[in-house]
C-alpha cells in the first residue's frame, strides 16, 4: 500500500504540474517521442516486463480464497491498477524528465516530490523502496511456498514438503523457499556489484516460464472445453484462445531477444529447464505410485 500510495501521489503531482505548466514537458524534447526510430522501444520490452512480473500470484492465492466469486473482482483490480499506477507513473515520468536524464543523476521520484517541497524526499523514497522490496519478496515466499506444498501433495516434490503445521501453514515448503535468499546474501557477499543484476536476470526465465505454461495451459483449455462450460465461466479472457496464442508467441520473443540484452538470463534458464526436466524424470515413479496407491485406496473404500 505505501508503494501504491507512493505511484499514485507521484502521478497526482507530475501530473498537476504538467497540466499547469509549472514544469516544462518534455514529451517531444530530446530528438522526439522516438528519437531512435519506432522499433526501437522493442529493445526494452524485456525489461518493461519486470513491471507486470507477479500478476500471475492471483492465480495461486485462489486456492486459499473464501469465495470464488471474489477471484474475478481480484484478478479485474489486479489489472486495472496496474495498467492505471504503472502506465500512469511513467506517462507522467516521460513528461518532467528529459528521457537521457532518467537514472543519470536522483531518481524522477525525488525530483517531482522535491519541486513541490516536500521534506527529505530522498529518505522517504528510500523507504518506500525498501518497503516494496520487502512486500515483493513476501509475496514470492508465499507463491513459492504454496506451488512445493502442492507439488508434494500431488507427488512431484517430497511428501514432507507437504505437511502443515498446526495453524495450517505449510511450515517445510516456507523453510525450502526462503533457500533461495541464502543464495542472494552469497551473492551480495562474494559479487556485491552484480549480485543484483545477476538475480534480475536469472529471475526473469523463471517468471516468463511461468507465463508461457499459463498461456499454453489456457490454450489446451480453450480447445477442450464445450461451450456449454465455457458460458458458465465467470470469468473469461476477453480475446479467448487467439489472444493466448498471441501472448505465446510475444513471450517466446522476448526470451530469444534476451540473448542480446544478458545471456545470464538465457544460460541460466537453460540450466533451470536441465534441472526441471531431470528432477521430473526421476519423481515420475514416485508420481505414479502415488496415483496408484490413490487409486487402490478409493477402490478398497468403495468397496
Amino acid at each position: 500500500m505505501l508503494k501504491l500510495a507512493t505511484l499514485a501521489a507521484f502521478i497526482v503531482v507530475g501530473g498537476t504540474l504538467l497540466l499547469r505548466g509549472s514544469v516544462t514537458a518534455h514529451y517531444t524534447s530530446s530528438g522526439g517521442f522516438f528519437p531512435h526510430g519506432h522499433v526501437a522501444p522493442l529493445l526494452a520490452i524485456t525489461f518493461a516486463l519486470y513491471t507486470f512480473g507477479g500478476i500471475e500470484i492471483v492465480a495461486i492465492t485462489t486456492g486459499e480464497a473464501n469465495s470464488r466469486t471474489v477471484i474475478p473482482r481480484a484478478v479485474r483490480l489486479t489489472f486495472a491498477i496496474l495498467c492505471i499506477v504503472y502506465l500512469g507513473a511513467i506517462a507522467v515520468l516521460a513528461g518532467v524528465m528529459p528521457w537521457n536524464q532518467v537514472g543519470t543523476g536522483e531518481s524522477p521520484f525525488v525530483t517531482v516530490f522535491r519541486s513541490i517541497r516536500i521534506p527529505a524526499a530522498a529518505g522517504l523514497m528510500n523507504f518506500v523502496i525498501l518497503t516494496a522490496a520487502l512486500s515483493g519478496a513476501n509475496a514470492n515466499l508465499y507463491a513459492g511456498s504454496r506451488i512445493l506444498f502442492s507439488l508434494a501433495r500431488t507427488g512431484w516434490a517430497p511428501p514432507g514438503l507437504g505437511k502443515l503445521n498446526a495453524a495450517g501453514s505449510p511450515t517445510f515448503a516456507l523453510l525450502a523457499s526462503s533457500c533461495g535468499i541464502l543464495v542472494a546474501f552469497v551473492l551480495e557477499k562474494w559479487m556485491p556489484e552484480k549480485a543484483f543484476v545477476y538475480i534480475l536476470d536469472a529471475s526473469l526465465f523463471g517468471l516468463l516460464l511461468a507465463w508461457l505454461v499459463s498461456l499454453a495451459a489456457h490454450i489446451s483449455f480453450r480447445c477442450r472445453i464445450s461451450p456449454e462450460r465455457l458460458s458458465a465461466i465467470p470469468l473469461r479472457s476477453p480475446t479467448g484462445l487467439w489472444g493466448s496464442a498471441a501472448g505465446l508467441v510475444l513471450v517466446s520473443a522476448a526470451i530469444l531477444k534476451s540473448w542480446w540484452d544478458s545471456r545470464v538470463n538465457l544460460i541460466s534458464g537453460v540450466v533451470y529447464l536441465l534441472l526441471l526436466t531431470t528432477a521430473y524424470v526421476l519423481t515420475r515413479p514416485q508420481k505414479r505410485k502415488v496415483q496408484y496407491s490413490g487409486e487402490r485406496r478409493s477402490a478398497w473404500l468403495s468397496r
